[in-house]
């Protein structure tokens, strides 16, 4: 009841009330991971990351195998110079819930980070199919797709976000696409397409006679 409570003041920005409540959730059941992942959530809110972080691990401690534990820490984590600890901690989210779609895009927007491109995109392709609502999604995805020097698909994914974001009434973020779409463009223009062979490999020469 106390988690419910808190959630739903949370929801409502009524953060001190919310965290009243979690901090004593969290005093009569110490071992519930979701009460500290809810109590990371909101100290994060109010711009608490040393406390977020300790609750995140608290809550990792007491339950290794929690996905969204994993999620929010990673995110917290990526915030911060270096991406090794967090890419750890977004690997293993996607480990234990394949079907998290922020979970996927998350960990392909570190992997572009390390450069692992063709990984990034797989897992960025694969939040915007798990939900194809969320405009940022497509946006990341086509963010990755320009790294890889594929900057027509880049267009047409960014189309995609732009129409999502557009939809839901993000002004700002629409804007924002359509600046990153005229620079894929002016890319996608100066540029020779990739190699068919595949991502970053080069093309087969031809058979000699």
């Amino acid at each position: 009841a106390l988690l419910g409570l808190a959630y739903a003041l949370a929801t409502l920005s009524r953060l001190d009330e919310a965290l009243k409540l979690l901090k004593e959730a969290v005093r009569l059941a110490p071992t519930t991971a979701e009460a500290q992942v809810n109590l990371g959530n909101v100290l994060l809110r109010r711009g608490d990351e040393p406390g977020a972080e300790a609750a995140y691990r608290e809550a990792l401690r007491v339950k290794p195998e929690f996905a969204l534990a994993h999620h929010d820490l990673a995110t917290l984590l990526s915030r911060r110079d270096g991406v090794d600890e967090a890419l750890t901690h977004a690997r293993e989210a996607v480990r234990l819930s394949p079907s998290l779609a922020a979970g996927q895009d998350l960990l392909g927007r570190l992997l572009v980070e390390t450069d692992a491109l063709d990984e990034a995109v797989a897992a960025l392709a694969l939040a915007t199919t798990l939900d194809p609502t969320v405009p940022e999604f497509f946006d990341d995805l086509a963010a990755a797709q320009a790294a890889q020097g594929r900057f027509p698909l880049a267009v047409t994914t960014a189309r995609l976000a732009l129409r999502k974001a557009a939809a839901r009434g993000r002004q700002q973020l629409a804007a924002d696409i359509r600046g990153r779409i005229a620079y894929y463009r002016s890319q996608a223009a100066s540029r020779p397409p990739p190699p068919a062979a595949g991502f970053g490999h080069a093309p087969r020469a031809p058979a000699q006679d």
